[in-house]
């Protein structure tokens, strides 16, 4: 599906979450039915190529409640859960107003001009100059900010940096990924690390080209931010000199 301006990129990305999620029932069809044409050949080496398929589909019809009630579990668990998941890889904690003034009266401050729900504010220790956004829906969104950025940069830089992070709220690129993830459930261990706690300019965490060994750094283009076009152009302004930390 293409998109073309914002709301069609929303619909955009809210069309891709539902082909993942169906992506998942299949994709764990498609490993027992594989499983099943393994455990099959095991048994019974001597039998033809279509004994093999037969009695696989065999296997697969009785399988399937239990591998679509697993699909479906999984995603239960994963919905109520993720956070959670995610905060125990990054050591993310919640803060408070009274706890981070600074941090929390910027992100308020951007949600009250473009009139978008608050989210949850988190931070984790870290020296990474890093921020990203998480959750599925209004109640579950929440923008975690690494303490090295918060010692590195200015009110300006940190507050375009949460506008970033807040567009990826607005266009649904935050449900998408949390999605991804969740298809990607049997590596959540191994690759949740490297999702969440890196530099990317979209925030997947994936070293940017530049930090890689042997690659040259790429212009990056400012990304679009939710905020007015005059109360806050100077934080427009600074955007490109630091894009390429979120």
């Amino acid at each position: 599906m293409a998109a073309y301006g914002l709301y069609t990129h929303i619909a955009s990305n809210k069309f891709r979450s539902m082909l993942l999620l169906a992506g998942l029932f299949v994709l764990i069809y498609v490993l027992v039915y594989a499983g099943a044409l393994i455990a099959e050949v095991v048994i019974n080496s001597d039998a033809s190529v279509d004994y093999y398929l037969a009695a696989a589909s065999r296997d697969l019809v009785k399988a399937f409640p239990y591998a679509t009630g697993a699909a479906a579990l999984w995603i239960v668990i994963a919905y109520f859960f993720h956070q959670s998941m995610i905060d125990a890889v990054t050591g993310g904690e919640d803060v408070t107003r009274q706890q981070q003034p600074r941090l929390y009266n910027l992100l308020e401050n951007l949600c009250i001009s473009r009139g978008l729900p608050m989210p949850k504010l988190k931070v984790m220790d870290s020296e990474a100059l890093n921020a990203f956004a998480t959750g599925l829906n209004q109640r579950q969104y929440a923008v975690t900010v690494t303490s090295g950025l918060l010692k590195a940069l200015n009110d300006q830089e940190i507050e375009a940096v949460l506008g970033h992070e807040l567009t990826h709220i607005r266009n649904g690129d935050v449900q998408l990924m949390v999605i991804a993830v969740i298809i990607a459930s049997p590596a959540w261990s191994a690759s949740s690390a490297s999702c969440f706690s890196g530099c990317s300019p979209t925030c997947s965490g994936i070293p940017a080209a530049a930090d890689r060994p042997g690659r040259p750094r790429l212009p990056l283009r400012p990304h679009p931010l939710p905020r007015t076009a005059t109360a806050r152009a100077p934080a427009v302004r600074s955007l490109s000199s630091f894009s390429r930390w979120c």
